[in-house]
């Protein structure tokens, strides 16, 4: 396998990876933020699913660390409208 097929088979991977985070995301309750909130275990796995499809992005030869700190300091002050 050349470095060309393996990097492509990452991408491949992390892709499929990104989709399932996000349909994870999708399928939890929705229907209003009262709703979502009421059970402090959708918030919790919200984090969960989110961090794991930025963590997806980070590639390991990679500067950016801005997953991460989206993540991890961005998350909590964002605003809910």
């Amino acid at each position: 396998m050349t470095p060309g097929q393996l990097r492509a088979k990452i991408v491949a991977e992390r892709a499929a990876w990104i989709r399932r985070m996000v349909a994870s995301l999708r399928a939890l309750p929705g229907e209003s933020f009262e709703t979502f909130q009421s059970d402090s275990r959708n918030i919790a796995a919200a984090e969960s699913y989110l961090r794991r499809a930025l963590e997806a992005l980070h590639l390991p030869d990679s500067k950016s660390e801005s997953g991460r700190i989206l993540v991890e300091e961005g998350c909590y002050t964002c605003r809910v409208y």
